[in-house]
């Protein structure tokens, strides 16, 4: 900008100030020219003028064809996250399931169940491991968590789903599943749990189920196992119709993972996977984003690995075998790639590199996922209700937003996770208002219980990261000194989670 200016102090060693008016948004340059005699000099710096400070961590998913192009408004750079889309995506868990250890039915079969899939879908060839089925069968046919333990119908209906017929005595199984629907400890609950499990035998349940479907008893996990009975009794469309009428409604889906709302803890946890088993079955599109959601949570008090293991069997024969290859060109990186079991590749682009990217040769079913940081206002965060951030500023001890020369700021944050929060990593992002500047220093050290308190990871300018565990509870703040006078806008800091960017909300 031209910025006019009649008088000049020149009385010596005091500064100039020059009123630069209203400016534009977008980057300028700032020239100061001096001359004195035939001596002349000039001093030019960038100014870039934001409409805000705010921004956020955003992620894409494209599926990777051939051709593929990418925009985005990235500040700086851009990475791109390859992978299979297909059943190689779910090589990982399967594994990690598959090394299950401890003397419960749902970990010693979670082992066994586990190793068969990875052989049958895989091709690989692990040994199978011991496992004493009749340990686990109590004297009324039903199955037992531990071989000290009493039946548990439930766990006996998803059992009769997932074991072959050889692996325990079937026949004393069904009896007990029928049994139950008429004994006196049934109830709805039961009866619905008993009607799933039957429905692995083949047995015609199909009025009984379509009987108690309606019953206004029917909490929202038992309503869950009407729809698996119905779809695996062969009433897929009748499962669709009641799934979407009855258990729909109350998952939250955003962009990249879904969870059932409602429901507390433990609970929560359990029925999404028997909705993700119900969803894969059913090939409805949140499946996968509800699968995610599992992924990434785990129980407190129990164990979900059957369930998982009953989405897993409904997805892996559904999902594309094939290996994912794939060339690519950008600027002057240029390679090609396959992907094996469960394996992702990562590259990183700058904005010109993004623009002249080509992906060639895809064999395969390919997913790619843009991360980026983006210009943003605090307007456009759509809050998740799980998570909430306070923060404050505070001198000597007081809450305050009025400093004065020489002060030493505390900037102060208060995360706050309900039991439906994603677990694992966040980050806080934090915009210094231009009058102050960060005076801590950055540290990459992991934070455990015995800490005092979380340092920031990151002081770029005005703009200080912290990383924080949902569960580890520790103090969360950095100090900031004056810098300039005057009145500034402080705005709103960022939680967001570094599992699923849509999980985030922004502090008073």
């Amino acid at each position: 900008p031209t910025l006019p200016f009649k008088k000049i102090d020149r009385s010596g060693g005091n500064n100039i100030e020059i009123p630069l008016g209203a400016l534009t948004l977008g980057n300028h340059q700032l020239t100061v020219r001096a001359s004195s005699g035939g001596f002349s000099d000039a001093l030019t710096r960038p100014l870039s003028v934001l409409s805000s400070y705010f921004t956020k961590n955003t992620s894409d998913f494209y599926e990777g064809l051939a051709g593929l192009k990418i925009k985005n408004d990235a500040v700086g750079y851009t990475t791109l996250t390859f992978s299979s889309y297909g059943r190689g995506r779910l090589y990982n868990e399967l594994k990690s399931l598959s090394y299950q250890w401890g003397v419960r039915l749902d970990q010693k079969g979670t082992q066994l169940i586990a190793t068969d899939l990875l052989n049958n879908y895989f091709g690989e060839k692990n040994e199978k491991p011991e496992f004493q089925a009749a340990k686990y069968q109590a004297y009324t046919g039903g199955l037992q968590l531990l071989p000290y333990s009493s039946d548990d119908l439930e766990l006996s209906a998803i059992s009769a789903h997932l074991f072959e017929d050889s692996a325990f005595d079937r026949s004393s199984l069904k009896n007990y599943l029928s049994q139950s629907l008429s004994d006196t400890k049934s109830d709805t609950s039961r009866i619905t749990r008993a009607l799933y499990g039957l429905t692995a035998f083949k047995e015609p349940v199909l009025t009984k189920i379509q009987k108690i479907k309606s019953d206004k008893s029917l909490t929202l996990k038992d309503k869950v196992f009407v729809a698996l009975a119905l779809d695996s009794i062969g009433a897929k469309e009748e499962a669709r119709a009641y799934y979407k009428q009855m258990i729909k409604p109350s998952v939250e889906t955003k962009s990249s993972y879904a969870y059932v709302d409602g429901l507390k803890g433990d609970d929560t946890i359990i029925t999404t996977t028997l909705v993700a088993a119900l969803t894969a079955s059913l090939e409805e599109p949140e499946s996968t984003q509800l699968a995610l959601y599992v992924d990434q949570n785990f129980p407190k008090e129990t164990l979900n690995s059957f369930q998982q293991l009953l989405y897993i069997k409904s997805a892996l024969p559904k999902l594309n075998p094939e290996e994912v290859s794939f060339a690519y060109k950008a600027g002057a990186k240029d390679g090609s790639k396959t992907l094996k079991d469960g394996e992702s590749f990562e590259l990183i682009f700058s904005p010109q590199e993004l623009a002249s990217l080509e992906l060639s040769n895809v064999k395969g079913k390919l997913g790619v996922v843009a991360s980026y940081e983006q210009q943003s206002s605090p307007g456009s965060i759509s809050k998740d209700k799980n998570l909430s951030l306070n923060r404050s500023y505070e001198v000597n001890g007081s809450v305050t937003k009025e400093f004065k020369d020489g002060d030493t700021v505390l900037v102060r944050f208060n995360p706050q996770f309900s039991g439906n929060a994603l677990n694992g990593a966040y980050q806080i992002v934090d915009y210094l208002p231009s009058g102050l500047r960060p005076i801590d220093q950055e540290s990459s050290r992991y934070y455990s219980n015995y800490d005092s308190r979380i340092y920031p990871a990151e002081i770029n300018d005005q703009k200080i990261t912290f990383v924080v565990d949902k569960n580890v509870n520790l103090p969360v703040y950095y100090y900031a000194r004056v810098v300039s006078k005057g009145t500034y806008k402080a705005e709103p800091a960022l939680l967001q989670s570094l599992r699923s960017l849509e999980s985030a909300t922004v502090s008073n």
